[in-house]
């Protein structure tokens, strides 16, 4: 059996493809296929997993599901559905754009009796908690977010913010005078919301290759999953991956150096949400620079965007912490 992963350009969105399924993680903003049109692409989807409720990550789902024509081959979705939540027991007419959008996406599951909403998935300290395995046959994804006291926070009390800037994602101006050296690396300030706090992320293994896709999960409650699975910061302890698709985009918030020192991988891949926004953050880039994989080994930092030059770093910087930052456009992962 082999595997592929499609990122598309348009926000958050990645298509896995097997000999036996395929898959969209997430759905960005609006189209998600918008980017595959040029290739003559319209992917036969029978499985969707949404890794949260949040704008740019549902708004494709939503798109997706109002075009009867997509919906033939569609058979499952994962959904952590918080239907005990005030998200759902109030009327559609809110303002709020993720309540909207989850009520829009409740509606269009309870529309399509062949579509199995699968919910309530989360993680167990120790425990390989997969998803079903009807759906993904021989491929494993195993579930690092949520835990259950996250999911459980997100179905009691979760009252979803109206729009505002998202200050995890950077849409600030770079300040590209700041040597890779001197940017702040530390942990600080970590991502505490509660909608992060409840992303799905998984461990996606095929034939003995694994990747990791983290949503937007927080880096703690992932780096804990994987040490309780036996992970450590050791020669031959380390989660060795073909490739880990960063959480939130690629921010400074969410990418800690604990999680990097049990990961070993040569490819870091980030989903922009948005075109206009200037993610991943120059913090996050130099954390990967410094702390990533054993020396000697180099990194290539790929993002879904045309135009990583915004970036800023030098090429005397890309030599000296032996890693590079590349467009991910028209690129596939593709495994046997």
């Amino acid at each position: 059996m082999s595997i592929k992963f499609e990122f598309l350009e348009h926000g958050d969105c990645t298509i896995i493809t097997t000999d036996k399924f395929t898959m969209m993680i997430d759905g960005g903003s609006t189209n998600p296929f918008r980017s595959l049109k040029y290739k003559g692409i319209k992917p036969e989807i029978d499985s969707i997993i949404l890794t949260h409720i949040d704008g740019d990550h549902i708004g494709g789902i939503i798109s997706y599901l109002s075009d009867p024509g997509n919906l033939a081959e569609l058979k499952y979705i994962f959904f952590n559905e918080p239907s005990a939540a005030r998200l759902f027991n109030t009327p559609n007419n809110s303002a709020n754009i993720s309540k909207k959008q989850g009520n829009k996406l409740k509606a269009a599951i309870a529309n399509h009796n062949h579509i199995e909403h699968i919910n309530c998935i989360y993680s167990e300290s120790g425990e390989a908690t997969h998803l079903d395995r009807s759906v993904t046959d021989g491929t494993q994804f195993i579930v690092l977010s949520p835990d259950k006291m996250q999911l459980k926070k997100l179905f009691k009390s979760w009252v979803p913010s109206t729009k505002s800037i998202d200050t995890n994602i950077s849409d600030k101006a770079y300040n590209k005078e700041t040597p890779l050296e001197d940017l702040d690396d530390s942990d600080k300030d970590m991502d505490s919301s509660i909608t992060n706090a409840s992303s799905l992320a998984f461990l996606v293994i095929h034939n003995q290759r694994k990747f990791l896709m983290l949503g937007d999960a927080h880096i703690t409650q992932v780096t804990q999953q994987l040490i309780a699975m036996g992970y450590r910061d050791a020669d031959g302890m380390r989660l060795k991956l073909d490739f880990v698709k960063l959480s939130h985009h690629g921010s400074r918030r969410n990418t800690s150096k604990d999680f990097l020192s049990i990961i070993e991988t040569e490819n870091f891949i980030v989903s922009k949400s948005s075109i206009s926004q200037k993610n991943p953050d120059r913090e996050t880039i130099a954390k990967l620079a410094k702390f990533s994989n054993p020396r000697g080994v180099f990194k290539r930092i790929l993002v879904n965007t045309p135009n990583v030059g915004y970036l800023g770093f030098t090429e005397f910087e890309k030599q000296k912490y032996l890693f590079s930052i590349e467009p991910i456009q028209n690129e596939e992962f593709s495994y046997l």
